[in-house]
């Protein structure tokens, strides 16, 4: 048991080194994305809501909502990491998924129902840093790797897809009124 221990743990710490690269509070209160190395923007509009211990969120880089490019989470709120995996956050892969993030980058896509992004996640991790009830506070960071579901799901490309990383940095974010409305950041 000790002999897989070890580099179990070890493989863990190079992994989440990996994922930290500079301070966070670098980038300011807000949301941040960093989407395939290249294309940073911060939000100029965002939409929050928790409901029953799950954010849902949107984040716009322009000031016009469900102008593209925006992204989409709705995950579970608990302090600490949380792996992700493809399986829990793929209506294709399972129907039942209550989890999402996804990139609206350059196009649109649907499921039969809903409108989804053009990228999905496939594996990764959610840290989130604070989550002050009191204030409505959320800080948190989302490294996760990308696939693009578009070429995957629509142009039926199984095998040869897209895949890039996209950072989100939350900082600081406050997320809901104390009437538990909506909030909305202009």
């Amino acid at each position: 048991m000790k002999n897989i221990f070890l580099p179990l743990l070890f493989i863990a710490i190079v992994f989440f080194s990996a994922c930290q690269h500079e301070n966070v509070e670098d980038y300011g209160q807000g949301i941040s994305v960093i989407f395939d190395e290249e294309n940073v923007w911060h939000s100029e509009k965002y939409i929050a809501q928790i409901n029953n211990d799950k954010l849902y969120l949107y984040a716009f880089k322009g000031m016009e909502a469900y102008q593209l490019p925006y992204i989409y989470l709705q995950i579970d709120l608990k302090e600490g990491y949380t792996m992700v995996y493809e399986k829990d956050f793929n209506i294709f892969a399972n129907p039942n998924a209550t989890n999402f993030i996804e990139y609206y980058q350059t196009n649109t896509m649907s499921d039969g129902v809903e409108t989804h992004g053009d990228w999905w996640v496939k594996s990764g991790n959610v840290n989130i840093t604070k989550l002050d009830k009191e204030q409505n506070l959320l800080s948190c960071e989302i490294i996760v790797d990308m696939f693009n579901a578009v070429e995957r799901y629509v142009e039926e490309s199984n095998n040869e897809y897209s895949v890039a990383k996209m950072r989100i940095i939350i900082n600081d974010l406050p997320l809901i009124n104390q009437d538990k409305s909506i909030a909305l950041k202009y």
